[in-house]
């Protein structure tokens, strides 16, 4: 995949047979079946499931579907797990920081799928083709935002464990608030000479 504004992503393997199907019929079957009850158990499976379709290339019109549909399993556990965490005298027990550090992980990977899906939709435009930006800008910032809770100390020691700095954070929100700008830009000058 080519980098169009230089987002940081994972490295990506072609889909092949041993793939996760990420078709939304296959993904609500899916989403069915994780154990509900078990917060911990569907955490885990979220999150192993993100880290592998990060991994592998997929059309970015079923990258963004397959996304929604985990927003809502995805914010009923974030949800569940911050009482470990939120309003906690500090520092906290080794059990709640790793609640907290798989939180943010969700976050991080949700956005992470976000920025793949945009760096992908711009390698594909085409005049036919109009792919929902907004919808992708607003997404990967508003989880990459989720990871900067109340607790700073959290989010450091979440940061340094994976290897994520806050400068790339930021440059993230730059670039994308820059491709905004460019964009509405763009945009105006296409209504000017189509009228």
């Amino acid at each position: 995949m080519s980098n169009k504004i230089g987002l940081s992503l994972p490295k990506q393997e072609a889909a092949n047979k041993s793939s996760f199907d990420i078709s939304a019929r296959h993904l609500e079957k899916w989403i069915n079946d994780l154990p509900g009850a078990n917060i911990g158990e569907t955490s885990k499976q979220l999150y192993t499931l993100l880290k592998q379709t990060n991994q592998v290339t997929y059309p970015y019109q079923k990258r963004i579907a397959f996304l929604e549909l985990l927003r809502a399993p995805i914010a009923h556990v974030t949800h569940s797990m911050k009482k470990h965490f939120i309003s906690i005298n500090l520092p906290l027990p080794d059990k709640n920081q790793k609640i907290a550090n798989i939180t943010k992980k969700l976050y991080f990977y949700m956005a992470t799928g976000y920025k793949i899906a945009l760096e992908d939709a711009l390698s594909k435009k085409s005049f036919f083709d109009k792919p929902p930006f907004a919808l992708l800008i607003q997404r990967s910032m508003s989880y990459m935002g989720k990871i900067f809770l109340p607790r700073t100390s959290l989010t450091h020691n979440f940061l340094t464990s994976t290897g994520v700095s806050y400068t790339n954070c930021f440059r993230f929100l730059k670039k994308s608030a820059f491709f905004i700008q460019e964009l509405l830009i763009s945009n105006v000058f296409t209504a000017k000479k189509h009228r």
